[in-house]
């Protein structure tokens, strides 16, 4: 099984889309279908909205990109340690894959606080670009 490549995306389209359950003896991952894309592996970036640490140590992260909310919840000692490190209000990028227990959420694998805004910047061109060429294959088809 090959390691899926993250999407840059927007938190509306992962908020909005169906979640499909993925099946281990298939070995298709979980996903959510949005505008007729499938994301499996997301890259988020936005600003930390809140953070909170559970009893238990886990870490989870709100990304607000301004087009909606996704909470991240550490899936690695290393992901929760960068949480850890991200302050509210800071810009950061999240990439993990998705998963849906009571709400929707991001299993995040690396996150990173940007300390330069063009890399927010950088990641809303990437995800326009991706738009513009699903657009272009519908209209195609």
């Amino acid at each position: 099984m090959s390691r899926q490549t993250a999407v840059h995306a927007l938190c509306c389209e992962l908020s909005a889309g169906s979640f499909v359950r993925g099946s281990v003896e298939s070995g298709e991952a979980s996903f959510v279908e949005s505008n007729g894309e499938r994301f499996s592996r997301v890259c988020l970036a936005g600003r930390a909205a809140e953070r909170s640490f559970g009893s238990s140590g886990e870490a989870t992260l709100t990304v607000d990109d301004g087009s909606g909310q996704v909470t991240a919840v550490a899936a690695t000692p290393h992901a929760q340690q960068c949480l850890q490190a991200v302050n509210k209000g800071e810009l950061v990028l999240v990439i993990g894959k998705l998963r849906e227990g009571q709400e929707r959420f991001v299993a995040a694998e690396i996150a990173r606080v940007l300390y330069q805004p063009e890399w927010f910047d950088l990641h809303l061109s990437r995800v326009r670009l991706r738009q513009a060429a699903v657009s272009k294959v519908k209209s195609v088809a």
